[in-house]
């Protein structure tokens, strides 16, 4: 009942958006639909327009986004600094019946600064894989290697 009256109450806004109000309509629409998910229904219009703007974005859905972050993989920068709100350690260590209702707060918080501007960047992985390189028989480490085995009764190659 009274998300139909601040439903009411937006639609009249079309100057705000500047749109028609069949866009405005969809858009609230998705936002009725993601306040829904969320643990408190929004309080004022600000917060239900909050929501239509967010839901315009291209984020992760909520729920793969916390699963991949308890995997450690972030697919996208949001994702990344909610898990680092929340924490690493407990996204990836504590019972999902902790984490995820943080998640469910932070989440939608961190699409909506996102959205209004601020950046958040993923690390660059800067780890050197290791390549394992077989010692050759001319190698100068060969006669050391081949001493120190033949002590166990064995050879290097």
């Amino acid at each position: 009942m009274v998300i139909k009256q601040k439903l009411r109450t937006i639609l009249y806004t079309k100057p705000y958006y500047g749109q028609r109000s069949s866009c405005i309509f969809s858009q609230l629409v998705r936002a009725r639909q993601r306040s829904i998910l969320e643990e408190w229904p929004p309080s004022s219009a600000r917060d239900l327009l909050a929501l239509a703007d967010a839901s315009e974005q291209d984020y992760p859905n909520s729920r793969h986004a916390y699963l991949d972050a308890a995997q450690q993989k972030y697919v996208h920068a949001v994702v990344y600094e909610t898990a680092r709100r929340i924490g690493f350690s407990d996204i990836k260590n504590k019972a999902e019946t902790v984490t995820h209702p943080s998640w469910q707060q932070i989440y939608p918080k961190v699409c909506q600064e996102y959205s209004n501007g601020a950046t958040f960047v993923l690390p660059q992985s800067r780890q050197i894989a290791h390549k394992h390189i077989l010692m050759s028989n001319d190698s100068p480490m060969a006669a050391t290697v081949d001493k120190f085995l033949k002590g166990f009764g064995r050879q290097s190659i």
